[in-house]
């Protein structure tokens, strides 16, 4: 009996802790108004983390994907001028189990709903987010955002990875159609 309630615990403990099994959620949104194709210049306007050394990895890992999509980096006052903001945030999720949860029809007869235990935990973890806007370097209107979400681990070098993963999926579809 609790063999299903160790394995239950055990994979929302997995996905609470490593995030979604597909990778970060990743959502993107722009205005269809817009036709991204005129764009060919990029600038960092501002780019903040709790950790300053994401900072430039932000920079680093966005400008390589947008270069090869064939923009171009600039120093200032590029046709999109690109904003990150990054922050780690300590969430909370509980889990309640039933030992015993028989109730109703027994074998021998109507048993009513006998003993039953319930056993409710709090699993802590660590969430990532980073949200990419892009603006537009003339009007200053917010043309496109990209946002990922993901369990942050210990090391540094799978956050890495995992910031790396979320910054491609973003921009996979950039520009937009």
């Amino acid at each position: 009996m609790r063999l299903p309630a160790i394995l239950g615990s055990a994979a929302i403990l997995c996905v609470a802790l490593t995030g979604c099994p597909s990778g970060a959620n990743v959502t993107v949104d722009y205005n269809h108004n817009v036709n991204f194709s005129q764009h060919k210049t990029f600038a960092f306007a501002d780019v903040k983390t709790d950790n300053p050394f994401f900072e430039q990895r932000i920079e680093n890992d966005v400008s390589q994907d947008l270069e090869a999509k064939g923009l171009r980096r600039v120093n200032d006052h590029g046709d999109l001028e690109i904003t990150a903001v990054g922050a780690v945030h300590d969430r909370r999720m509980y889990e309640t189990f039933y030992n015993n949860p028989r109730f109703g029809y027994y074998w021998w007869g109507w048993g009513g709903y006998g003993a039953r235990y319930t056993t409710t935990r709090t699993i802590h973890y660590r969430v990532g987010t980073l949200v990419l806007d892009m603006y537009d370097g003339q009007s200053k209107h917010l043309l496109w955002r990209g946002t990922a979400a993901n369990g942050v681990t210990r090391s540094p070098q799978e956050n890495t990875a995992r910031l790396r993963r979320a910054i491609d999926k973003m921009l996979n579809n950039f520009p937009p159609d």
